[in-house]
């Protein structure tokens, strides 16, 4: 996969807000065993995929 360029500060942003709306849907759920797995994969030859599953 080749290099991009993009900036540092706002694929962080993405990131924070991929988290955290995670976390909100999660918090009304009152199941203890509450989960975020963050998966990054490569979709087709030219992307990447960025895959945030909770369990809210």
């Amino acid at each position: 996969m080749p290099l991009i360029q993009c900036h540092k500060s706002q694929l962080q942003q993405v990131i924070v807000n991929l988290v955290h709306n995670s976390i909100e849907a999660m918090d009304t759920v009152s199941d203890p065993s509450r989960m975020l797995p963050v998966k990054t994969d490569r979709h087709a030859s030219d992307a990447v995929m960025i895959i945030a599953e909770d369990t809210g």
